[in-house]
């Protein structure tokens, strides 16, 4: 005689939460994490502005020939040994803030973006782009996409921007690439689109855009 086997039923009762009105303190909560979101974005805000600033301090100090580099390097002692409070100013980072401005002073499409991201973020897209494009590329992917520096660190390491061009397939002439892209933030926004499941009628509207070349 065969016996039936009975499906197995978890009788364990359901374990109660031991606040009621739980609902309403995760929203309590929510506004907690939200302001302390905010307040971090402000820091990093005010952040990146200074170090704009100093940069461009810098960069007309050198370029009108009143400061020679090592004024510089005293500027850097001076702030170690008189404001040892003030950390962050080494030799090495001011200079860092000099090209930080020089990179992105004439470029107005970039320039809102770099106050979005972190400092260390700042500097992997600054230190390995060979290009005012390609610096754009991550710059608007990473804010778009709110990577943190490890991600921005993974997607530069991959070549994502090299990556994506070669998966657009576009023509290439003396060593050039022709983006069919009106500007680098439409690239962006296929690219995410493409991840979503909607490349095809997204590459149809590029295919309509002017010649973007670097």
């Amino acid at each position: 005689m065969k016996i039936q086997k009975r499906p197995l039923v978890n009788r364990a009762p359901a374990q109660a939460s031991n606040f009621p009105h739980e609902s309403e303190f995760r929203e309590v909560v929510d506004l907690i994490r939200g302001a302390r979101r905010r307040a971090l974005q402000a820091v990093n805000t005010s952040l990146v502005s200074l170090y704009w600033e100093v940069g461009r301090y810098i960069s007309q100090k050198l370029r009108e020939a009143v400061w020679g580099e090592g004024v510089v390097d005293q500027l850097a002692r001076y702030i170690s040994r008189r404001h040892s409070d003030l950390r962050g100013f080494e030799r090495r980072n001011l200079f860092r803030m000099r090209q930080f401005y020089d990179a992105y002073k004439d470029h107005r499409a970039a320039a809102p973006l770099i106050r979005t991201l972190s400092w260390s973020s700042n500097l992997l897209i600054l230190s390995r782009c060979k290009s005012p494009q390609e610096r754009e590329f991550y710059l608007s992917l990473a804010h778009r996409e709110g990577w943190d520096k490890r991600e921005t660190d993974r997607q530069l390491r991959g070549a994502l921007f090299e990556r994506a061009i070669l998966a657009l397939d576009l023509p290439r002439f003396r060593g050039q690439y022709f983006v069919l892209v009106s500007d680098l933030r439409l690239l962006c926004t296929s690219l995410i689109l493409h991840r979503r499941g909607v490349w095809r009628r997204r590459r149809q509207k590029l295919r309509c855009a002017k010649a973007y070349v670097f």
